[in-house]
């Protein structure tokens, strides 16, 4: 055992994992369920990476949180409320006396498909997350591309002032059809959502031309998903106008341990 350890954690709606860096791999992580409340929540953070240091000097602490961030502070996580501008960061700083960088949860969960997953290899990718909502990410070169704030492409409006997440996102599938995503069989319907999926993607590449887009989100790696072959032969045929070819369009490899995985690719390059 080193003298020194780095740690990475995710912190979900649901759920919050905590895990352990050490020279490129990845521990086991610790789970638990994030609370409502944010002190509360923060102090289970703590103590479950204490837990994993064990003793030993923390160098640096990377993570994400499932909403707005910008340097360091995180805005509206739509799932935890009572979050906002909650002392995260300076918290963990005073416990650990580390730097602490923490971002967008999609934004590092691209980072880790792009370093470990999917992603790898390719030079620039579009990450996107089509679950309970729609989220995006751009890497490029090894790093998160982001202007002031990370990118919301769920909200771009893509039909008659409807936004792409309010049209393929599991809460958009249970709210038109009445029953769990999974359980939507209709090929016809699924075939809908690859057509409008593509039509975000479209946009996605006109404005950023990644050469990969990695689809990920319950709505694509779980039951009964969202057709990735038919979304991609409907965006080949929607740039094919404007260019000689389109982004390879792949699966997410690397599941809920995403988020982890890119706070490791973070911190290995600090």
């Amino acid at each position: 055992m080193t003298d020194t350890i780095k740690l990475t954690f995710d912190l979900g709606g649901t759920n919050t994992r905590v895990a352990e860096v050490d020279h490129g791999s990845l521990g086991t992580a610790n789970k638990f369920l994030t609370p409502e409340d944010p002190e509360e929540g923060i102090a289970a953070l703590i103590e479950s990476a204490k837990k994993l240091a064990n003793g030993r000097a923390v160098t640096g602490i990377c993570g994400d949180v499932s909403g707005i961030t910008k340097e360091n502070t995180i805005y509206h996580l739509p799932n935890l409320l009572r979050w906002d501008k909650a002392p995260l960061a300076e918290r963990l700083r005073e416990a650990f006396n580390a730097p602490v960088t923490i971002f967008n949860d999609v934004e590092l969960v691209g980072l880790g498909e792009y370093l470990y997953g999917a992603g790898k290899g390719e030079g620039s990718m579009v990450y996107l997350s089509v679950s309970t909502g729609v989220g995006g990410a751009l890497i490029k070169n090894g790093e998160i591309e982001r202007g002031e704030y990370n990118m919301e492409v769920g909200h771009q409006i893509i039909d008659g002032g409807r936004e792409l997440e309010e049209l393929i996102s599991g809460t958009a599938v249970e709210k038109k059809y009445g029953i769990h995503p999974s359980a939507l069989t209709d090929k016809k319907a699924l075939n809908e959502l690859a057509d409008t999926l593509a039509t975000g993607l479209y946009n996605i590449t006109l404005h950023l031309s990644p050469r990969c887009i990695v689809l990920g989100g319950a709505m694509i790696a779980g039951k009964n998903p969202i057709p990735i072959e038919r979304t991609e032969e409907t965006l080949k045929s929607m740039v094919a106008k404007y260019y000689p070819s389109a982004p390879r369009i792949k699966k997410a490899m690397l599941g809920d341990q995403g988020g982890l995985y890119g706070g490791m690719g973070c911190l290995e390059r600090t």
